[in-house]
């Protein structure tokens, strides 16, 4: 996880800015169209075939996008709740962290256990053991040159 902090730090803020954007937008239409019976005659004499297009526009914009608002809310609700946790669960006594904080201890062993299949050394046992049935594991504890 904390790899990726950049890309997660991007990814916050630009959930915030649509989000904040979405609703100022929303906002100010909705406004517009509930001012609309209050106003003058006149202003609505005016209103032509675009002005309707464009509320349909906005319409259409606005229930398509709500639920890009809804995962930006949960991306941003997430970051903050494992900034929190990280914060609480990290144990000042000990000097210990949870599973659950971001530090290079937890996302190296994350990535040595996940990632064995591109390491000779621990897949091609396993394959052989898989394909040929022989356990290769002895032979390596036993040759020196190898370096187990």
């Amino acid at each position: 996880m904390n790899w990726f902090m950049f890309v997660r730090l991007l990814s916050v803020m630009a959930a915030m800015a649509y989000n904040a954007a979405y609703f100022t937008f929303l906002f100010l239409w909705l406004t517009e169209v509930y001012y609309l019976p209050f106003q003058a005659d006149e202003e609505l004499a005016k209103m032509g075939a675009l002005d309707i297009f464009i509320n349909m526009f906005f319409v259409y914009n606005s229930v398509l996008h709500a639920p890009v608002c809804v995962l930006n809310a949960a991306i941003i609700f997430k970051e903050l709740l494992m900034l929190v946790w990280s914060i609480i669960t990290n144990d000042p006594i000990t000097g210990g962290t949870s599973q659950y904080a971001l530090n290079w201890k937890h996302a190296k062993e994350a990535l040595w256990d996940d990632l064995w299949w591109l390491d000779p050394m621990r897949s091609l046992p396993k394959i052989i053991w898989y394909v040929f049935k022989l356990d290769l594991t002895e032979l390596f504890e036993r040759t020196s040159w190898i370096g187990l």
